[in-house]
């Protein structure tokens, strides 16, 4: 349906049955599939072990011009899962799709996934994928990604802003810059201090920089108590001061360890030599080689 800003409606079309079927899909948002001329696409998931997302692509009086159904098999021993898939017009030829995904055999193999697509074939042009925060074997609660927005800049460069967490339920900010062809140029985690989901965020392009604002579903004394949150980061990555004790250019994990501590780095750092400290600053460890872990 499409209203006046006075609240009249000005068109009304009822498209037909969903792609999987009257009743099986999870409606999603309309997006832009579409800037020059412009289209949209009504986009939804199949429930079901193996969840499939497809979409209705409509002009913009909303007639219907074809159904789209994309990666029924996703890739070998993975599939997507649903959840407030992002589209993207790239360019002539292609869009862009962030969704879930998650491992046949192994549901804490989960996380999120950008994908290229050709707007003639559908076809995957390539992907990259966001796992979640390492979890041990033994957690009971299974963490997620959820994708959050995608921008494309002037310069060409693609901004993904998603939701994850860890196995302590505690709930992050992922923030990523990558090139056309998917090459991560950076990455970041925000910590969320709060343990309460950030349904909403919003990725905006400013001079010199990009902001990720939204807000955290905080619970005080039993009851809602929504948290607002504003993040700047520069081009390359790094934030204003008072934003930069957010910003983890690394994870490390099991926290508190017993024997073993592991290191997980972003793509874009390259670590020289861990130095382990005790509280009083005295030097307990130095290590040059095999950054990833610590004994």
């Amino acid at each position: 349906v499409r209203v006046g800003l006075d609240g009249t409606i000005k068109d009304r079309v009822e498209l037909p049955d969903t792609l999987m079927g009257r009743y099986s899909s999870c409606l999603n948002n309309l997006m832009v599939y579409n800037d020059s001329p412009r289209e949209y696409a009504w986009g939804q998931t199949e429930h079901g072990a193996n969840p499939k997302f497809g979409f209705f692509v409509v002009d913009s009086l909303f007639q219907l011009k074809e159904y789209v159904r994309v990666e029924e098999g996703f890739e070998p021993g993975y599939t997507m899962d649903y959840s407030g898939e992002k589209m993207l017009p790239w360019d002539e030829n292609s869009y862009m799709i962030a969704s879930r995904f998650k491992s046949v055999t192994n549901q804490k193999d989960n996380g999120v996934r950008i994908t290229k697509y050709d707007k003639i074939s559908h076809e995957n042009l390539g992907s990259v994928r966001f796992a979640t925060f390492p979890q041990s074997p033994y957690d009971v609660f299974v963490s997620c990604g959820i994708p959050a927005d995608l921008k494309k800049s002037a310069d060409g460069s693609l901004y993904f802003a998603y939701q994850t967490s860890d196995s302590f339920v505690r709930y992050y900010v992922g923030v990523a810059k990558l090139d056309s062809d998917l090459n991560v140029l950076w990455q970041r985690y925000c910590l969320n201090l709060s343990d309460g989901h950030m349904p909403n965020m919003i990725l905006s392009l400013e001079e010199g920089g990009l902001v990720v604002s939204g807000y955290e579903r905080g619970t005080i004394g039993g009851g809602a108590s929504p948290t607002l949150f504003y993040l700047f980061f520069h081009e390359d990555g790094t934030g204003f001061p008072e934003t930069e004790t957010y910003v983890r250019p690394y994870l490390f994990y099991p926290n508190p360890v017993a024997d073993e501590i592991h290191m997980q780095y972003s793509s874009d750092v390259k670590p020289l030599r861990i130095d382990l400290y005790d509280l009083e600053g005295r030097l307990l460890h130095s290590q040059s080689k095999d950054l990833e872990s610590i004994n």
